[in-house]
């Protein structure tokens, strides 16, 4: 048994005869571990490359076994391979068994770097858009290590910076920033811009129209927008900041009243309206109709009465029973009785004299008169 490299030469010698033959063996020892070489630079597992290939090259050996271990990384194939592909950061060791049966004795360690955080994105809350800022600026700030900005709308319009962290915008809607940085990884950030409708100014009046003096409410709680004053002009007035007010209207013409809403953001709308003042006329009462089917002379008409909004008439018959009554009388008597009773409603009433109390007004005392129902 030889433990040691050399030259060994065997004697055998016959002792009867002295003769003898040698034969010569050399031996040598193999006892190199196996050894290899990473041929890769620094490797990054990226949002771009989700995996690399370990390449390595042996130096030392025949025959070689190759193992390759991790505790905090993932192995995909190759394992016993000189080029594994890895999915994940970590350390990687390569263990190499040789023929002989010699290891490497000091076992190769290969670290992968892993990059894959994404951008982060931060923007400021866009301003309104309004009637005086028709044009917003939506800012991303630039990101570290970031490539490429790109943002992109469903319900708005961008007006330019499409490919720059900065936007301008002339529409209210979402925009979607796409940020992708230099691993390849990327972020998305959704941006609401809103916006402020703009004032709509609504003038309510109560009457439109009517007869000297004609009293007037005029009120703008209707118009719409938020923190709105308020500017009414009329007759070369001007009042400020009042929702509401009464004027009374002397001038028997059309006046137009105009009023002008502003918001917060000093946009404004203007509504106006016209009211016409009519001149009272004088009334005239007959003292006759004929309600006989001619279509002549049917009703008991007063003249100009619909100046009184507010006008009252009863009519009775010679006997103090009522007959008919109206608030406000709209020239509507035709010879019928009206009030259930002395006749069923709707009958014809007969010939004869009548009484009527007629109140123009609810302050002012009621006018009394007669009118003769004629048939014939």
């Amino acid at each position: 048994t030889a433990n040691t490299n050399g030259t060994y030469t065997l004697t055998v010698t016959n002792i009867l005869n002295n003769c003898f033959e040698t034969d010569t063996i050399v031996i040598t020892q193999d006892t190199l571990s196996p050894g290899a070489l990473i041929l890769n630079d620094t490797l990054y597992i990226t949002c771009n490359n989700t995996s690399v290939i370990i390449e390595a090259t042996s130096l030392i050996g025949i025959g070689n076994i190759y193992t390759w271990t991790t505790p905090n990384g993932n192995i995909v194939s190759g394992s016993n391979t000189l080029t594994p592909s890895i999915n994940e950061g970590g350390d990687y060791t390569l263990n190499i068994m040789s023929s002989n049966g010699c290891s490497n004795t000091t076992p190769t360690i290969v670290r992968v770097l892993e990059d894959t955080i994404s951008p982060i994105i931060i923007s400021d809350i866009p301003d309104s858009i309004n009637c005086n800022s028709p044009f917003v600026l939506i800012d991303a700030s630039p990101t570290l290590n970031a490539i490429t900005y790109n943002w992109s709308t469903l319900d708005g319009s961008i007006v330019n910076g499409e490919t720059t962290n900065t936007i301008e915008v002339n529409s209210i809607g979402s925009y979607l920033i796409t940020v992708t940085s230099t691993n390849g990884c990327t972020s998305f950030q959704l941006i609401e811009v809103l916006g402020t409708s703009e004032p709509i100014a609504i003038i309510n009046v109560t009457p439109t129209s009517g007869y000297t003096p004609l009293l007037v409410n005029f009120n703008g709680s209707n118009s719409e927008g938020e923190n709105l004053s308020y500017i009414w002009e009329y007759l070369g007035y001007e009042i400020n900041n009042n929702i509401n007010f009464d004027y009374t209207f002397n001038e028997v013409t059309s006046h137009t009243v105009i009023l002008i809403v502003t918001d917060q953001f000093g946009c404004t709308d203007t509504a106006q309206t016209v009211i016409n003042v009519k001149e009272i006329k004088d009334i005239f009462i007959p003292n006759v109709f004929t309600p006989n089917g001619d279509n002549e002379n049917e009703y008991f008409v007063i003249t100009n009465i619909d100046q009184y909004l507010e006008n009252n008439i009863m009519i009775f018959n010679r006997w103090g029973d009522k007959v008919f009554e109206a608030s406000p009388y709209l020239n509507t008597w035709n010879g019928k009785n009206e009030i259930s009773g002395i006749k069923p409603i709707g009958e014809d009433l007969v010939e004869g004299t009548y009484f009527y109390i007629l109140y123009l007004t609810p302050s002012e005392s009621g006018i009394n008169g007669y009118i003769e129902l004629i048939k014939d």
